[in-house]
C-alpha cells in the first residue's frame, strides 16, 4: 500500500492505492510489536476508500465530528497513518465549534502520533512534519490561553 499525499485547506488528502504493506515495528517495547498484522482484504480497502470520501466531504461541509468517525474508520480499515493527520485536523476545527479542550487534546496526541510515524517511516518527509509540529504549537498556544490565570493571594489585614 502506497499513498500520494496532498494537502488541501489543511486536511491531508490520501489517495489510497495497491502496492505491497510493509510491517513497521513498533519501538516502545523491548518485545517487537507488529503495528501492521495483517493486509488488507481488497474488500476492506474499498471500505477504507468510501470512508475516507464519506470523511472528506463531511469535513468540507463543517461537519468535523463526522468527519472524526469517517476518518478514524478509514483508518482502522486501511492501518494508514497518514489518516492521523487527518483526524488531528478534524478535531482541532471541531474545538473551533464546540469549544471543548478535550477536542484540542486530542488533535495533540494525534499530531504527535503522526510525528512519530514520520520518524518511523522511510524517507524524510520535512514538509509535512513541520506542519504537524506548527499545528502541535497552535494547539498549545490556544490551551495555554485556556488556562486560568492564578489569583493573586489577598491576606485580610491583621
Amino acid at each position: 500500500m502506497s499513498a500520494r499525499r496532498t494537502r488541501v485547506r489543511g486536511v491531508l488528502l490520501l489517495a489510497l492505492v495497491s502496492a505491497p504493506w510493509v510491517a513497521q515495528d513498533a519501538h516502545a517495547s523491548p518485545w517487537v510489536v507488529h503495528l501492521r498484522s495483517a493486509v488488507p482484504t481488497d474488500e476492506a480497502m474499498s471500505e477504507a476508500q468510501r470512508e475516507y470520501q464519506l470523511g472528506t466531504h463531511a469535513y468540507a461541509l463543517g461537519n468535523y465530528d463526522q468527519a472524526v468517525l469517517h476518518f478514524e474508520r478509514s483508518y482502522e480499515l486501511s492501518d494508514r497513518p497518514e489518516l492521523l493527520f487527518n483526524i488531528g485536523q478534524s478535531y482541532a476545527q471541531w474545538y473551533t465549534l464546540s469549544g471543548d479542550p478535550a477536542q484540542l487534546r486530542k488533535a495533540r496526541k494525534l499530531f504527535q502520533n503522526y510525528i512519530k510515524f514520520l520518524d518511523a517511516s522511510e524517507g524524510d518527509d520535512a514538509e509535512a512534519r513541520a506542519d504537524a509540529e506548527r499545528r502541535i504549537a497552535e494547539i498549545d498556544a490556544e490551551l495555554a490561553a485556556l488556562a486560568p490565570t492564578p489569583q493573586p493571594q489577598v491576606t485580610p489585614p491583621p
